[in-house]
């Protein structure tokens, strides 16, 4: 079978590529030429610092909104692990001037999101933004941050709505690094159709849940795949036998689970305690991901053959999984590493040529700079930003096998 799937999955990327080508405590709390992008630059080495920070220069603020508490707070917990391991990596420091890090709690909701980020840019008046996280809460800050005219750079909000929001032409101050659901779903389709014919969605009842779901029901008839049942489900959900009755009764070959490890792990226990092992078990995350083992030691057969397609996953950069296990005592997951790669990569890379060109660091420098961004052979892949302000990393599907995480593949991001 495991064979089998790689063969299928070479297959259906193929069919894919061809049919494409037409634990420290938070901080709380004109107009420069554009910074020159040139040729392709490499990835930054795993921990070069640069000089170390000089006596009474300004620092480099930057803010990141994430959900600290609530049902999402472990995301955001995580996301702030991940930029300040960046940070670290960086020596604290880019071009001598010391990083400041300004933390939000926008609890992954639009209202919160809204008074966070104005918070960020007019009060701590930040050079740039990591997040919001969450699609939702995404969408409401856009406005916002077009508003304040800083630039805000997404690293895990995947709805297809942001893509039509921002970019040139349209709000030119928001940014995304990740792939969204509907460049994922016409990419993970073509596999899937050549395993089912009738599907079941289980997803979280918001804007990232609604809009991965979406996304496959514009995709899935090109395939000949019948969706017969949708169940959104609220954060923090620990009873999940009503929507298993459904989907036993559903006449489903296949499921799909659009969640999180916290609610992975007791949906996937009572997917086995109901007996329900003949069906074909795809993710959007939340079980391909070394958190989702580390929750599950005591019966590591959970998630056992579950596909997943994502933009990251455990194995492409070993040795930032690594450095962040040691460094925090947790295991990487995508929006850790996502968040990491977001300062690292990106706005580390956007921030030093605005400096190494000799012009002011201020917001505009950086947006001008980040839509000139032109990344070379990262760990997830060449980054640059087309004209909707969106990056194409690598889309990767792995799965569980032996209890453990294999990567199967990984291909450049299909472009929309």
């Amino acid at each position: 079978m495991y064979l089998r799937l790689k063969t299928l999955i070479l297959l259906g990327l193929l069919a894919a590529i061809v049919s494409a080508c037409g634990t420290s405590a938070p901080q709380q709390s004109s107009a420069p030429t554009a910074a020159p992008a040139a040729e392709p630059t490499a990835a930054p080495a795993a921990a070069e610092p640069t000089a170390a920070p000089a006596e009474n220069l300004e620092p480099i603020r930057i803010g990141l909104s994430a959900p600290m508490t609530g049902p999402n707070a472990s995301i955001g917990e995580g996301a702030e692990m991940g930029v300040r391991l960046a940070i670290e990596d960086l020596g604290g420091n880019i071009n001598g001037r010391p990083i400041e890090l300004f933390v939000v709690d926008d609890k992954c909701a639009p209202a919160d999101a809204v008074t966070v980020v104005r918070r960020l840019i007019d009060e701590d008046q930040v050079h740039a933004i990591i997040g919001p996280l969450c699609s939702g809460a995404t969408l409401a800050a856009l406005p916002i941050v077009e508003e304040g005219q800083v630039p805000q750079l997404s690293v895990t909000s995947s709805s297809p709505a942001i893509y039509d929001e921002i970019g040139e032409g349209r709000n030119e101050w928001g940014f995304r690094l990740n792939l969204d659901d509907l460049i994922i779903a016409k990419t993970f389709a073509s596999y899937m159709a050549q395993e089912s014919s009738k599907i079941f969605f289980v997803a979280q009842n918001n804007d990232f849940g609604r809009g991965a779901v979406e996304a496959y029901e514009a995709v899935l008839p090109e395939f000949n795949i019948e969706i017969v049942g949708t169940e959104y489900y609220d954060e923090g959900t620990t009873d999940f036998r009503p929507i298993l009755t459904k989907i036993k009764q559903s006449g489903a070959d296949s499921i799909m689970t659009i969640m999180v490890e916290y609610d992975s792990v007791p949906f996937f226990r009572q997917l086995k305690e109901t007996g329900i092992t003949d069906l074909n078990i795809y993710t959007r995350s939340g079980v391909t991901s070394p958190l989702f083992l580390e929750m599950t030691t005591d019966d590591p057969s959970l998630g056992e053959g579950a596909l997943s397609a994502s933009y990251w996953t455990s194995g492409l950069d070993p040795d930032a999984e690594q450095r962040f296990a040691e460094r925090w005592g947790t295991p990487a997951t995508v929006h850790r590493m996502m968040s990491y790669y977001g300062m690292k990569l990106v706005m580390a890379d956007a921030i030093k040529r605005v400096l190494d060109s000799g012009n002011e660091l201020t917001p505009s420098a950086v947006q001008e700079a980040l839509k000139a961004t032109n990344l070379a052979a990262t760990p997830i892949g060449d980054i640059s930003f087309d004209e909707h302000h969106q990056a194409y990393p690598f889309l990767t599907i792995d799965t569980i096998k032996d209890g453990k995480i294999s990567l199967l593949a990984t291909m450049p991001g299909v472009r929309r």
